[in-house]
């Protein structure tokens, strides 16, 4: 089997993975037939994006999630993957414009108001990000993800007790996500010392 025909397949199966991992509330998908799903050329061209997104190589992923929004344009998830790799790449402006037409398509795509909030956060627009993890959290109260957001806006603002109140709900929810299955090391290593500096006084 050719290289080129190999990446194909690595892109079609990615496709479907990923697909299926989306959360529950980024699952709908528009009535029209897009064809006959992840053999449409548009999850093709997604699945190889995210095939080099996991590598790193955002401007190749950039070029392919670019050409799956050609072929597919109503489909938010395509927006999200490109905004990632924008983000990745320090073009928080441009991620933002991809996931602000995501959440157009999908009002309920909580991940998509996530990665928007932390996308405010690295530009400096704190009160959008809290609104955006707020909003992520009212329409999905178990989603880990925007605890971890909140926790790191209130840790920086040296509002301590609720940087570590939104860090425990943050590992108290995390897993329940596959694509968050495991707890960010920081933010442990962070709850710990914040439990240590404000529950050990009062001990």
């Amino acid at each position: 089997m050719t290289r080129f025909f190999k990446l194909i397949s690595i892109a079609l199966l990615i496709a479907v993975v990923i697909c299926a991992a989306l959360p529950i509330n980024a699952q709908t998908f528009d009535t029209a037939d897009p064809g006959s799903g992840s053999s449409n050329p548009a999850y093709v061209h997604f699945g190889v994006g995210y095939y080099y997104q996991l590598r790193e190589n955002h401007q190749r992923a950039i070029e392919e999630f670019t050409e799956a929004i050609l072929l597919l344009p109503e489909l938010g998830n395509f927006y999200t993957a490109r905004g990632d790799s924008y983000a990745a790449i320090g073009e928080y402006d441009l991620a933002i414009l991809d996931y602000n037409i995501a959440i157009e398509i999908y009002p309920d795509f909580v991940s998509a108001l996530y990665t928007r909030g932390r996308a405010y956060h690295a530009i400096g627009e704190i009160e959008l990000a809290i609104a955006d993890y707020e909003e992520a959290i009212g329409q999905w109260p178990e989603y880990a993800l925007p605890y971890w957001g909140l926790g790191d806006i209130y840790f920086e603002q040296t509002d301590l007790v609720s940087a570590l109140d939104n860090y425990e709900i943050y590992l108290e929810y995390v897993g329940q996500y596959p694509t968050e299955a495991v707890a960010d090391i920081t933010v442990l290593a962070r709850t710990q010392q914040l439990r240590e500096d404000i529950l050990t006084p009062l001990t």
